[in-house]
């Protein structure tokens, strides 16, 4: 199977509270998935109410966040939605201590480091959107 780009039906749910982040993920959802619904919120509480509401395929969202943690959001998204792709955004390159977490806590499909690689993000994007 080839690469998944252009048509896509993708809904993708962005959170991320610092502003350079949340552009660079937007801007390569925007040209890599042009049709993609993409919404965005900065704080987990606000993706919560987002997520109900549109139920989004894939869920990108720091770990660290003001009103609520990437961690608090997983588990409630998990349990309305465990089938949701999630992947989380944390730390620096580096920090193994966070890494640690996300990946025994068991709520994350993925995890990326800051600053992101593109190339990393659009391989997890293209595992997910075939299964």
């Amino acid at each position: 199977m080839g690469p998944v780009t252009g048509n896509v039906n993708l809904s993708v749910l962005i959170v991320e509270d610092e502003p350079l982040t949340l552009d660079l993920l937007m801007e390569t959802l925007a040209l890599k998935y042009p049709s993609a619904s993409v919404f965005q919120a900065a704080d987990g509480k606000a993706a919560l109410e987002l997520f109900l509401a549109h139920r989004p395929e894939i869920v990108i969202t720091d770990m660290n966040m003001p009103r609520m943690t990437g961690s608090q959001l997983a588990t409630a998204i998990r349990e309305v939605a465990p089938g949701a792709k999630i992947i989380a955004v944390t730390g620096e390159r580096g920090d193994t201590g966070n890494q640690a977490a996300v990946r025994r806590e068991g709520l994350f499909d993925y995890c990326l480091m800051k600053p992101i690689l593109i190339t990393d993000l659009l391989n997890i994007l293209e595992t997910s959107c075939r299964g």
